[in-house]
């Protein structure tokens, strides 16, 4: 489990928010889908718990982080998992983040980024995966290109 207690600058003011991310229980499966639903309108129980059954059967280790604000309301969750790699070391492979605040969701992000790279280190992953659906070809290139493995070479 990771606290997180971040400063959130909001009209000349510093206010703190505390971030608790940790493993979804069971009983918290509405709290997750409410919160997958922000990132997939359609997503269902059903494709939820479809997806968590995927994670348990393909992985190495994996699962659903989800993050609390102070007040213990759910606010974000990622679901990852640690593949292993042929001839390497375990990769993390990010499938889902969805964060959410009024004012300033990256804070709720970073700590669930900052939880699952935690776990991640510790299963010896040194690479990051993403998964993406391939929508058209300029957001193929751009998806390529801000995954930093793209190099573009001109003469003039």
């Amino acid at each position: 489990m990771s606290e997180i207690n971040a400063g959130l600058r909001h009209w000349g003011k510093t206010h703190r928010m505390t971030i608790v991310v940790k493993p979804m229980e069971p009983n918290e499966l509405a709290d997750g889908l409410v919160l997958a639903r922000l990132g997939h309108a359609p997503f269902d129980e059903r494709a939820l718990r479809d997806e968590l059954a995927t994670l348990a059967d393909e992985t190495v280790d994996g699962g659903v982080l989800l993050a609390r604000n102070g007040a213990g309301r759910p606010c974000g969750l990622i679901l990852y998992r640690i593949l292993v790699v042929q001839g390497g070391r375990p990769s993390l492979q990010i499938l889902r983040l969805v964060a959410f605040d009024l004012t300033n969701p990256q804070l709720i992000a970073d700590a669930l980024v900052e939880e699952v790279f935690r776990r991640a280190r510790a299963q010896g992953c040194e690479t990051l995966r993403t998964v993406r659906f391939l929508t058209t070809p300029a957001d193929t290139i751009k998806a390529v290109r801000a995954a930093s493995v793209a190099e573009l070479h001109s003469v003039f």
